[in-house]
């Protein structure tokens, strides 16, 4: 029985672009004027989400460029931001600035000019970095309590709780 339920436990379409596609956070953020102007959004609930979604730099935008210029003439903050794969999950694959040369992350930035998807190339988006929170956890019995941040989810339909998603904790920096 689980085998058949499982081959039938997948992602739908919307799932894929809104959670898993991160290059969606900044088409939201870009169309917030847009929609508030059709009075989609109130300007207070538009000025919820510029403040609350991360600030996201996608592959061939202007906002790119002006970073990957910036970045060559020596004035790079590449230590406060990240580079996210824009279609994966759970944390995979993430570069965070202070892990990489400044030639590197230029390099970087450099191939995320072209926004096509390519086999074999991964694409990337920049974020802001968001140093978190930690928190007292006991992962081990035998190691004791530590002090490691702890990230996880929360379900909201219609405004209204639903319940906890996943959480985890560890030795590690996680993002989401």
């Amino acid at each position: 029985m689980p085998q058949q339920i499982s081959l039938r436990c997948v992602n739908d379409l919307r799932t894929m672009f809104l959670v898993h596609d991160k290059r969606m956070l900044s088409l939201v953020l870009k169309e917030l004027d847009s929609l508030v102007a059709r009075n989609a959004l109130s300007s207070c609930l538009a000025g919820i989400l510029n403040c609350r979604l991360v600030h996201t730099i996608i592959p061939g935008s202007a906002k790119l460029e002006n970073s990957t210029s910036s970045c060559q003439t020596g004035v790079c903050i590449k230590d406060s931001y990240l580079l996210k794969p824009v279609r994966s999950g759970k944390g995979s694959w993430i570069l965070f600035g202070d892990q990489v040369t400044q030639e590197e992350w230029v390099s970087l930035l450099q191939g995320m000019r072209d926004p096509c998807l390519k086999d074999g190339k991964t694409t990337y988006v920049v974020q802001k970095r968001i140093e978190q929170r930690k928190y007292d956890v006991l992962l081990e019995e035998d190691a004791g309590v530590g002090n490691f941040p702890l990230v996880g989810t929360f379900h909201i339909t219609n405004g209204a709780f639903i319940g906890l998603g996943l959480w985890r904790s560890g030795p590690v920096e996680f993002v989401l």
